[in-house]
């Protein structure tokens, strides 16, 4: 009868044991998958920013036709 008991209460442990690490192995995997997410939008957002400074940068140095006239500016001025 203790036996029995006992037997049973093992089971019962080792059953609750196996559900509680499998719902913390669930639990971590939606952690990282989180994380994961997290990282890549955060990605997303440095590279519309680097974007955004790339055209601010190749709006400052101007068109090709401004650069030719400063050029020509600088050859006429030089002479």
């Amino acid at each position: 009868m203790l036996e029995a008991l006992l037997s049973v209460l093992a089971g019962a442990l080792a059953s609750l044991i196996r559900d509680l690490v499998k719902d913390w192995r669930y639990e971590r995997t939606l952690k990282d998958l989180g994380a994961a997410d997290a990282v890549s939008e955060i990605s997303k957002q440095l590279q519309g920013k680097a974007d955004v400074q790339r055209e601010n940068d190749m709006a400052d140095r101007g068109t090709a036709s401004d650069v030719a006239r400063r050029l020509r500016d600088r050859i006429g001025a030089a002479d």
